[in-house]
């Protein structure tokens, strides 16, 4: 019996002998220890209830990320026969579908965006190839930016970076960050034209200073066949400071990519 069923049972069980040991005792001591009784099965209910409904919205999810791996396997070949500009559209409506799957676990929206890498061997950068609608319509200011997102000026492309070329396993290469007003080490080009106090007790202040439109994010790669050549990164955000769970989102993200990855590489070689 796993624990969220303990809970409900012992909760059932735990409420009906409080019942009924209130309504048969006059003592005034069996009557306190009895309704502490009552208080805490209550709230084992009611934490069985919460873990249910979220690991079936999790359940949920997954389910709808299964549907997407297998629509874009079924397009793939026409998907292909497009030109940039009508696979950039279907990329945009699958990262539409994989912040809908995503929000259904998180109860808020969920910006998703796909990154491909450009420039020289020493000195690349990413640009957005496409978002999902929401983000789109928010964020075309970041995406019009002249400004060169390089790699190493990046906290999580960086980290990610490093870790390719330290030939680390794959379920290994992903940053994933919550909180990230907070976090003092955290590098982004868009934060280079705000001075940001870095002071012990000035988290209020960054978070009231904060410019990005997130708050916390997961990033995963996108690598070439061989899984030598790093070809882009797919990233989901959030503007909550406390969204993601690393032992359940970076895994959902990276079976997302490994479906993404031969496409992606497609458009980098032929249409990029």
């Amino acid at each position: 019996m796993n624990f969220d069923k303990f809970c409900g049972f012992s909760s059932v069980f735990g409420l009906i002998l409080s019942a009924i040991g209130l309504c048969k005792t006059d003592s005034s001591l069996i009557v306190a220890l009895l309704l502490g009784t009552l208080i805490i099965f209550v709230l084992l209910g009611v934490y069985s209830i919460w873990h249910y409904d979220k690991a079936q919205k999790y359940l949920d999810c997954e389910n709808a990320i299964r549907k997407i791996h297998n629509s874009v396997i079924n397009e793939y070949p026409n998907i292909k026969q497009q030109d940039l500009n009508g696979i950039i559209l279907k990329l945009s409506n699958i990262c539409t579908e994989i912040s809908e799957a995503f929000g259904m676990a998180k109860d808020t929206k969920i910006g998703v965006c796909i990154k491909y890498v450009n420039g020289e061997c020493n000195n690349l950068y990413v640009k957005t190839l496409c978002r999902d609608s929401h983000s789109y319509n928010h964020r075309k200011k970041f995406d019009n930016l002249k400004t060169e997102d390089y790699i190493m000026h990046n906290t999580d492309f960086a980290h990610i970076f490093k870790l390719i070329g330290k030939q680390v396993e794959h379920d290994q290469l992903y940053y994933c960050q919550n909180r990230l007003a907070n976090k003092h080490q955290y590098n982004n080009t868009h934060l280079n034209d705000i001075k940001l106090p870095s002071g012990c007790f000035d988290y209020y202040a960054r978070r009231r200073m904060w410019p990005l439109p997130y708050k916390s994010t997961v990033v995963v790669p996108l690598l070439s066949s061989n899984g030598k050549k790093l070809d882009g990164f797919l990233c989901i955000d959030s503007s909550k400071s406390d969204c993601f769970i690393e032992e359940r989102d970076v895994a959902i993200l990276q079976q997302i990519a490994l479906f993404m990855q031969e496409l992606i590489n497609f458009v980098c070689v032929n249409h990029l």
